[in-house]
């Protein structure tokens, strides 16, 4: 039920489709924390809301086109809570 969507690649080069990396939730999920990072591990993006994404901006400027790394953690369920962790890769597109 609680399984989250993450999608493998994103554009954020300003034409309105796909220009921002969120998750889509399902389910009875609630997002304790999204973090990306860099190549170098260097956390560049943290959020708790779910309806809030990363833009493909570093402080302020537009980050390099390539792979980063995600990790989504959350609480899966009412009641009966289940801790939910996810990692993986995004491709940053221009």
């Amino acid at each position: 039920c609680c399984t989250p969507y993450i999608p493998t690649a994103f554009t954020p080069n300003g034409d309105g489709r796909n220009d921002i990396f969120r998750i889509a939730l399902k389910g009875d999920m609630a997002l304790e924390r999204m973090s990306v990072y860099n190549r170098f591990g260097q956390e560049i993006f943290t959020t708790n809301n779910v309806s809030q994404g990363w833009d493909g901006s570093f402080k302020g400027r537009p980050a390099e086109v390539g792979t980063y790394f995600y990790f989504v953690k959350g609480t899966c369920g009412l009641g009966a809570e289940r801790k939910i962790e996810q990692k993986g890769d995004i491709i940053l597109m221009r």
